[in-house]
């Protein structure tokens, strides 16, 4: 899976620091030889507890005095956002770890008609041109109805 460039750096970062703390424990048995090289792990390459990832992101919340939303809205966020942004259920499906496409698609099948509506909309625009001044632009994904642009509900 692909990343943003922006995060490339910090990742770097991360993996070195993870590295320069797996040459300093003596129990190498418990990085698991490689085989699961977590980024988000305590010194000797345990895996954080569920809860304690929860507990740091409501602190995080509370610190940043935002609005509570758990931790795996987030997923659902960036589906919804890949799907208005036009990307291949496909590749959206990769990205999110569905086994399968039917899965995004039940589970999204809501947010896909709804852009399915846009995109007829503009296919009629532009098949009836001539009834559009020719400086008049056609109407884009940030021009959607604020029913349709993506809430903060819309992500539960």
């Amino acid at each position: 899976m692909s990343i943003p460039e922006d995060l490339v750096g910090p990742i770097k970062l991360l993996i070195e620091q993870r590295i320069e703390e797996r040459s300093h424990y003596n129990k190498e048995e418990l990085w698991r030889e490689e085989k699961h090289f977590l980024l988000l792990s305590h010194e000797n390459g345990e895996p954080f507890n569920p809860d304690s990832m929860k507990n740091w992101w409501e602190r995080f919340l509370k610190r940043h005095e935002l609005r509570f939303i758990n931790i795996h809205a987030l997923r659902h966020t960036m589906v919804t956002l890949l799907i208005e942004l036009g990307i291949p259920l496909s590749q959206i499906s990769k990205r999110a770890g569905h086994s399968g496409i039917k899965i995004t698609n039940d589970t999204y099948g809501h947010r896909v008609q709804t852009i399915d509506e846009l995109a007829t909309t503009q296919l009629s625009e532009v098949l009836n041109r001539k009834n559009i001044k020719k400086d008049e632009p056609l109407k884009t994904i940030e021009k959607l109805p604020s029913a349709v642009k993506m809430s903060a509900n819309a992500s539960k």
